[in-house]
């Protein structure tokens, strides 16, 4: 049967709320001031190492870890509490599970919050395993530790922004895009995803082939 791996922020939960009064918190907390919280949803996706260089320009060697410290004291105190699940989602994954696909999640996130929000919204019944990347680990060393768990069978990454698609091809994996989070059509076939998903009442017939 197959596997799936969903990505989390922008495919499973919309975490605009919560995420980009986190990461102004993190602005402030280095002396810059807050962005308009529509300008800073284009960093869901991304990590935090790699947001807050772009966002801080060329900062002094420890203002990122300060910026990421602040970060994490608002989000990971109740900020993911303010996570939007997408309409349809809970209805897909039911029907996948009980289908028989094996599901997990591969997030950019530190892999002890992607459980938190997983377990808001009474998800993990639903999940073989959820791992998270943090500062440490890429996400297609995560799709790598799924195929050691699940080997020869096949394997699709569903996402919503240009880092899913390529940890796809790097671990060998099907890429599926999804354009009801943050990512558009250009961006993630342009990354290398196979096939698109317009809402998720599409999923749990989009792997029949």
């Amino acid at each position: 049967m197959t596997v799936l791996v969903f990505d989390l922020d922008g495919t499973i939960s919309d975490p605009a709320e919560g995420l980009t009064a986190a990461l102004n918190h993190g602005l402030q907390a280095c002396g810059e001031p807050p962005r308009d919280p529509g300008s800073l949803e284009r960093f869901i996706g991304p990590s935090l190492d790699h947001i807050y260089l772009e966002l801080l320009g060329d900062p002094a060697p420890d203002h990122i870890q300060t910026a990421i410290a602040a970060y994490r004291d608002v989000y990971y105190r109740d900020g993911y509490r303010k996570n939007r699940l997408y309409d349809g989602i809970v209805d897909a994954l039911d029907r996948l599970s009980g289908n028989g696909f094996s599901l997990y999640v591969a997030t950019a996130k530190r892999q002890d919050i992607a459980h938190r929000v997983i377990e808001h919204f009474n998800l993990a019944e639903h999940f073989e395993d959820v791992l998270g990347c943090g500062l440490r680990r890429k996400k297609h060393e995560l799709l790598q530790e799924i195929r050691a768990a699940e080997p020869d069978r096949r394997m699709v990454m569903i996402g919503d922004r240009a880092g899913d698609m390529e940890a796809a091809r790097l671990a060998g994996a099907e890429a599926v895009g999804v354009l009801w989070g943050y990512g558009d059509e250009a961006e993630l076939i342009g990354a290398g995803a196979g096939k698109l998903l317009g809402s998720p009442s599409e999923l749990p017939v989009a792997f029949d082939d």
